[in-house]
């Protein structure tokens, strides 16, 4: 519970651009500007916890070019490593 209520904080804290007069939010800009927020504010956090389980994280953003609809589609990861062992 401690680390999902630390990334839906973290998630909310980033800053939302606008466009159109700053009168809409700029979503794309949003997914875009979450990844760097992330991996500063709470992926240090997260990674203390978790390395003592053998693991990391960081954010990554994955984005595709769709031909037909949407020209780009972003989305924000939560990447999984296993921590090397010694022995």
């Amino acid at each position: 519970e401690g680390l999902r209520k630390e990334l839906i904080e973290a998630s909310r804290a980033v800053p939302v651009n606008t466009c159109c007069c700053g009168l809409i939010p700029d979503e794309d800009q949003l997914i875009k500007d979450m990844v760097p927020y992330l991996n500063k504010h709470f992926v240090p956090r997260a990674n203390e916890q978790l390395k003592k389980h053998g693991f990391e994280i960081d954010a990554f953003l994955w984005w595709w070019h769709n031909l037909q609809g949407k020209s780009e589609t972003t989305i924000v990861l939560i990447r999984f490593f296993e921590l090397e062992t010694d022995g």
